[in-house]
């Protein structure tokens, strides 16, 4: 079983504004993954743009860096993860409470 949780896997979170608003706060690798999905959907000028800003900052934090260990991936893995259930949790919270409204 996978618990690894990535925001394009997420199809309600799957909006241009939530790519847009990672890009802005710095999370271009979460960016770029929606940004990727929108495309795969309905390729639109704002979602190539989106791909086009964001890749160069996805490849340069995927590249293995010379004398990485696996303990430093691991970590890094777990901090995204960690990051990614914290905002999940905030959106199921947030739906919650809209939807009771």
């Amino acid at each position: 079983m996978n618990s690894h949780i990535e925001p394009g896997d997420i199809p309600d979170m799957n909006t241009l504004e939530i790519a847009q608003i990672y890009e802005k706060q710095g999370y271009a690798q979460d960016a770029h993954r929606i940004y990727a999905a929108l495309d795969a959907l309905e390729s639109t000028p704002e979602t190539r743009a989106g791909l086009n800003r964001t890749l160069d900052f996805k490849t340069v934090s995927e590249e293995i860096k010379p004398g990485e260990t696996r303990l430093r991936a691991l970590l890094e893995e777990w901090v995204v993860l960690l990051n990614a259930t914290y905002r999940i949790n905030n959106y199921k919270k947030l739906k919650t409470r809209l939807l009771s409204k």
